[in-house]
């Protein structure tokens, strides 16, 4: 039908509950990009005009990783915001050919530690948070992944999920992030994890990067509850715990290139019995998929679990492991 225009002060029923001012506003877009003083000097103008149509959005301000920015825009008008973003991707260099790399595997090491970088970037914005506003602001990490490394074999290879399965348990594990989104889920970019037709190629075949077998891990062992982990205690292995109805689901991250790492799961009222694993693996940490779409992918087993021994988890893997309690 004809649609029908709202009278000025109408009440409407929101799809949208949180609107984001700007995106990457620091550049390096010619067209709408800005200074952290004119950001900061437009946002009140945006959150009184939008709120005034509804007051029950939340507005949410347009942050930096670099911290100068965050710091003008959080001190100029940070009182207006209602939640804070900002985008953070890692992007591991390396000075070296691929060639060099690949009889190397164990320099990719430090690149998949990046993410401990991360809890002191969080807190850093949460001391500006409270200096400027004084409170903490919900924070959307509404952009991560590994970042544009310059090299589509780097980036395409089984690395990449391994570095961003990490960022993902380092954002879940703080208070102060109310969301996150990894981009990008499809496109031509050598960071997304799904492949296909594009207007250039319209017949070119889909086919998962190794990031979407990650995020098919996560989905199938996450829950309502996760439990707190001791992550200090090992360096090779982080982990994630959710507690599910009847069972928990472990996600396993090796940061490790070259060496397998043995961890012992000590989580109450674990049974020994059938337990399912899923997989995301390669044998060296440059290899993807982009030549052959199966090589790397989830696969999914059972075995037979005992709590009191070792789970063994391959070097340059996400491990997922569904166990009954």
């Amino acid at each position: 039908g004809k649609p029908q225009l709202l009278a000025p002060g109408e009440a409407i029923t929101p799809t949208v509950q949180y609107w984001e001012i700007g995106n990457e506003s620091y550049g390096p877009d010619p067209a709408g990009s800005c200074n952290a003083d004119e950001y900061a000097k437009a946002f009140p103008a945006y959150v009184t005009a939008m709120k005034a149509r509804d007051p029950s959005i939340k507005i949410v301000m347009n942050g930096h990783s670099a911290v100068d920015w965050s710091d003008t825009v959080l001190r100029l008008a940070g009182r207006h915001a209602d939640a804070f973003q900002f985008h953070i991707y890692h992007t591991p260099r390396f000075h070296t050919t691929n060639a060099h790399l690949e009889g190397r595997p164990h320099l990719f090491t430090d690149g998949t530690r990046t993410p401990d970088r991360i809890p002191s970037l969080l807190q850093e914005i949460e001391t500006l948070m409270q200096k400027h506003v004084g409170r903490t602001l919900p924070t959307i990490i509404s952009e991560f992944g590994m970042g544009n490394a310059r090299n589509r074999e780097y980036m395409t290879s089984v690395t990449s999920p391994v570095l961003v399965a990490d960022m993902w348990r380092t954002l879940i594990e703080s208070p102060m992030i109310h969301g996150a989104n990894k981009w990008c889920l499809f496109t031509g970019y050598w960071f997304s994890q799904i492949q296909g037709p594009t207007l250039q190629q319209p017949d070119a075949p889909y086919y998962n990067r190794p990031e979407h077998a990650m995020h098919v891990i996560y989905a199938r062992c996450r829950g309502k509850t996760r439990l707190a982990v001791n992550n200090d205690q090992s360096d090779g292995v982080k982990a994630v715990v959710f507690q599910r109805h009847d069972s928990y689901g472990v996600v396993l991250i090796s940061r490790e290139a070259v060496a397998w790492q043995s961890v012992i799961l000590d989580l109450p009222d674990l049974r020994r019995e059938k337990a399912t694993c899923l997989l995301m693996t390669a044998g060296h940490p440059l290899l993807g998929n982009e030549n052959d779409h199966t090589l790397i992918r989830p696969y999914e087993f059972k075995f037979d679990y005992d709590p009191e021994q070792p789970i063994l988890v391959p070097s340059n893997s996400v491990l997922g492991l569904i166990v009954r309690r």
